[in-house]
Formats: C-alpha cells, structure tokens, sequence
C-alpha cells in the first residue's frame, strides 16, 4: 500500500502504526502497543491533518521497505498440536526468540482458551 500511487503521509503514517506497533508477535521484552498510546498517536495524527494542507491529501507514494522480523519459538496447546502435526513444514534453523509464558500472557489480560 506504501508504493500505491495515491497513499499520503498520513496513509504512511496510519500503515507503519498498525505495522509496527499493533500487529506484533508477542515475544520476550515485545508489546502491543497500549490503547492509551494508540489513541494519543491518532490523535497526533488527526492534529496533523487538521493543521496541513498536504499531510492527508498529497500523494507521496514510496516502495516498500521489507522489515526482517525474528521468529518466535511457541509451544502449542495439546488441542491445537493434532491439527498441525498434519501440517508439513521446512524447519528454521536461524535465530529466534521466545514467546511470552501463559503467565506472562495472563497478566497482560490476555484470555488463554484451552
């Protein structure tokens, strides 16, 4: 979408967030960001539009930059592991890092189904 002939600033902007910020693999020392965050860089960015005339409506297309992201090692639920032990697949052998524990997961809010 960055390279789309009619993606602005504030398209860039908005993309690199849900990117970089939002859709994260949840990994030792890696959060999401906070909805207290999110909500202050929209905000950021709506102030940004409302006070240029170019931010939100002047195209400024550019390729896109592929961001190497490490692997996660994660173990699987014993419901899920059937389902994939059908499933074929290479073996990485480069560097990873570890997922987050279910402890680490529960105090984060997250809701860890059976």
């Amino acid at each position: 979408m960055h390279a789309s002939p009619k993606c602005t600033d504030y398209f860039h902007n908005l993309l690199d967030l849900i990117e970089d910020d939002m859709i994260v693999l949840l990994a030792l020392g890696v959060n999401r960001i906070s909805s207290k965050k999110l909500k202050s860089r929209i905000e950021e960015l709506h102030e940004h539009v409302k006070n240029s005339k170019t931010f939100a409506t002047t195209p400024t297309p550019v390729p896109r930059v592929t961001k190497r992201c490490d692997p996660v090692d994660a173990e699987f639920r014993s419901k899920k592991n059937e389902a994939i032990e059908k499933v074929t697949l290479k073996i990485y052998k480069g560097d990873s890092r570890r997922s987050k524990s279910k402890e680490e997961l529960e105090a984060m809010g997250s809701p860890i189904p059976n």
